[in-house]
């Protein structure tokens, strides 16, 4: 808090201006107090700004409070003469953070009162000069500008060489030109007045400064800013070519443009595509990206562009796609742009072509064909060739939601990406199966219909795919028992690989879910046909269960009790560095003060005076089902998995 305030807050209040101090500190906009006990000032009084009687300040307004507040503030500190610049910007700043959202502002109301004798952008660039914060200033200024109609371009044009130097390298190093455009675009005139100015220098500023005001005169005289900009011997003859391509594709935008200005400045964008500096052409991209959902006239040189600069102009599409997808949806030019979009890499990019793929799958059902084709194409591009590949489902998670949101869409999903020859798409199916089971999403399973149109050998390569790419026993089970919702004409070609996949396979590394899996079923399928090979299932698999358990147990192979105390201190420190490890990440953990127990049963605290009912402790535990064969050989099971993931169509 600013040093000068601060001494105002101590003490009694003894006037209706300090009392109203205490309210704007306390980020009130309340208008009336109770005068406090220790009151030194008036009780009665009646002013334009305010009232005091009956024990209360009684305030007529916030503009009536702000004007009171900073009037007494300015008088009781500044000397009209000489102001202390930084001690202005100070004050104001700390006023300003306690009015964030208010209609009106006491710190643009303090600063505007230097106009009668100073200006307050020299004061500005006093106030950068001596040290002070240029987004501080910045704000100060945005709330000062309200309160006046006219500036000094001298001074003006100084600070923003001041400023330049202050804010260099910051993305927000446009923050003050912003301000600078809104304001002017309330004032026309005066935004005309900085253009017909003699430019006596040109740097980056004064682009800057030219721009914001051009801008500003736009909306309300549009032929003479593209004039101005475009026409020789005109203002504009001292920008680069870049900075010219940009502001034609800020004026594009422009409602009220004739169509005589919006063929000048389209022309003027693709002539940027043809021109041999990068600059210029990657501005062409930006400019006409900008403007896709207004017009058509720039996709031929888009789509010529993307074979030369591909990532800078998909970035550039998918950001337009991303922010004006309902328009271009309603154009029907929105999916004409996705085949072009599937070598996107740029995160930021897919992240916002994720959000609007997603509601257009869910509002049109025309268009989700085309975008699963899209996110079929993408991965086979852009996956990564692991067994499980957990970037796709991290990319698109909104799209992902929507499509498994709908089963037999998600399961015609599955069983098209598992069935088909490139890998890739197996390994985002596992993805995205791991990812919705951590989400505890519902039971996955086959498109039956596409099940049944399947030869033989591609029977086996899609159980061989579920097999190398699909980790988890309750999908596993899911997935292979949906199978048998084929149609009975079917159940010849299917049974034999299901008796495979369940007795030979799953179930011979998960045993007890399998046959948990297939009694929960018996009880469930009522077709005759499908319960005799259920129970046949179910006779094999506890017959392989208790011929196991009913082997002898072999002392040689059972490990010392040594060992397995060593096994198990050796494994305690491993959960503990991994406890760490994850403590490190979490942020609870970072705010909260850790107390670790070394006995007894329970725990309680001892806060502002008084005892909390105790806690009793609990124990919990959490377990993994591990496939036998990783136990008994996980060398061998590395390889079978493999080569079940390498399997080809043609494999027996």
């Amino acid at each position: 808090m600013n040093l000068l305030l601060k001494h105002e807050l101590e003490g009694p209040p003894a006037s209706a201006a300090q009392l109203a101090l205490r309210l704007h500190m306390n980020s009130s906009s309340e208008l009336v107090v109770d005068l406090p006990e220790e009151w030194e000032g008036v009780v009665k009084e009646d002013t334009a700004t305010h009232e005091i009687s009956a024990g209360q300040l009684i305030l007529r307004s916030l503009v009536a409070r702000n004007e009171l507040l900073a009037k007494y503030l300015f008088d009781r500190h500044f000397d009209r003469d000489e102001i202390d610049a930084a001690a202005l910007f100070s004050i104001a700043h700390t006023l300003w953070v306690r009015e964030i959202g208010h209609e009106d502002f006491v710190s643009g109301r303090l600063v505007s009162a230097t106009q009668v004798h100073h200006d307050f952008f020299d004061l500005a660039t006093k106030a950068l000069e001596a040290g002070e914060r240029c987004f501080d200033i910045f704000n100060v200024l945005e709330a000062t500008l309200r309160y006046t109609t006219s500036i000094s371009f001298e001074k003006l044009l100084k600070f923003c060489n001041v400023q330049a130097i202050a804010i260099k390298g910051d993305l927000a190093s446009g923050r003050f030109y912003s301000i600078l455009e809104s304001w002017l675009s309330r004032y026309p005139e005066v935004a005309r007045e900085v253009l017909q100015r003699e430019w006596s220098s040109i740097n980056d500023d004064t682009v800057n400064l030219f721009t914001a005001s051009l801008l500003a005169l736009a909306p309300h005289f549009p032929r003479e800013a593209v004039s101005l900009l475009l026409d020789e011997g005109n203002k504009g003859d001292f920008l680069e070519q870049h900075h010219k391509v940009w502001i034609c594709g800020r004026l594009l935008l422009l409602p009220d443009l004739s169509a005589t200005e919006r063929n000048r400045l389209q022309l003027f964008i693709l002539n940027g595509f043809a021109q041999f500096d990068e600059v210029t052409r990657l501005q062409a991209i930006g400019s006409a990206t900008t403007a896709l959902h207004l017009t058509d006239q720039f996709d031929e040189a888009l789509c010529e562009a993307a074979e030369k600069n591909k990532q800078a102009v998909l970035v550039a599409i998918g950001d337009s796609l991303f922010q004006h997808s309902t328009e271009l949806y309603e154009q029907g030019r929105f999916l004409i742009w996705l085949p072009l979009l599937t070598q996107l890499e740029s995160e930021h990019s897919l992240d916002g072509l994720d959000l609007a793929l997603s509601k257009i799958f869910e509002r049109s059902v025309e268009a989700q064909d085309l975008i699963i084709e899209f996110l079929s194409s993408w991965a086979i591009q852009n996956a990564d060739d692991f067994p499980i590949d957990k970037k796709f489902a991290i990319k698109f998670d909104q799209c992902l939601l929507k499509i498994s949101g709908q089963a037999a869409l998600f399961a015609k999903v599955i069983t098209n990406w598992l069935n088909h020859d490139d890998p890739k798409l197996a390994a985002v199916v596992a993805g995205m199966l791991g990812e919705l089971e951590l989400r505890g999403g519902p039971p996955v399973h086959f498109d039956p219909i596409i099940i049944e149109s399947m030869s033989v050998e591609d029977l086996i390569f899609i159980g061989g795919r579920l097999l190398g790419f699909v980790h988890s026993t309750k999908q596993l089970l899911s997935l292979s028992l949906s199978m048998l919702d084929v149609a009975p004409e079917s159940f010849p070609r299917v049974i034999p690989l299901l008796h495979t996949l369940i007795v030979d396979e799953i179930g011979y590394d998960y045993p007890s879910t399998t046959l948990k899996a297939l009694e929960s079923l018996i009880e469930n399928d009522c077709r005759s046909e499908i319960l005799e090979v259920l129970n046949q299932w179910k006779t094999s698999l506890e017959s392989r269960i208790k011929e196991t358990e009913e082997l002898p147990r072999l002392n040689e192979l059972k490990p010392s009790t040594h060992l397995q105390r060593q096994f198990a201190l050796a494994r305690a420190k491993q959960m503990e560095k991994s406890r760490e490890e994850a403590a490190k990440q979490s942020i609870f953990r970072k705010i909260a003060t850790q107390i670790s127990l070394k006995a007894g049963k329970g725990c309680f605290s001892y806060h502002d005076g008084n005892f909390r009912e105790p806690s009793q402790l609990s124990s919990f535990s959490c377990s993994i089902e591990l496939p036998r064969r990783e136990v008994l050989d996980p060398v061998g099971y590395a390889i079978r998995g493999y080569r079940l993931r390498t399997i080809k169509r043609s494999a027996k």
